[in-house]
């Protein structure tokens, strides 16, 4: 730990938590990152796989957001998908 003044005026140990704290930050990055292509991938495949088994939906002429209507039969799957995206992107 540096116990001598920089050039600055800063005390050492000051700066040496702060260098600590970026990098624990460093290590999150890494996940924020994975969390974002799971969300990007998710949201690629649920929009792909639902549809399936929703009889009259077309992903050309509907918008994604149908197959969350109160009607759809794969509102439930859909709407919790919805949760956990928007929890992935924050």
């Amino acid at each position: 730990m540096p116990q001598e003044w920089n050039n600055d005026g800063k005390y050492g140990p000051e700066r040496y938590i702060e260098a600590h704290v970026v990098r624990e930050m460093e290590k999150y990055y890494k996940i924020e990152w994975l969390a974002l292509l799971l969300a990007m991938a998710g949201d690629i495949i649920v929009s792909w796989v639902l549809p399936l088994f929703y009889k009259n939906y077309s992903c050309a002429k509907m918008s994604i957001s149908a197959l969350g209507n109160p009607q759809s039969p794969v509102r439930v799957p859909f709407n919790i998908w919805m949760f956990l995206e928007g929890v992935l992107f924050r």
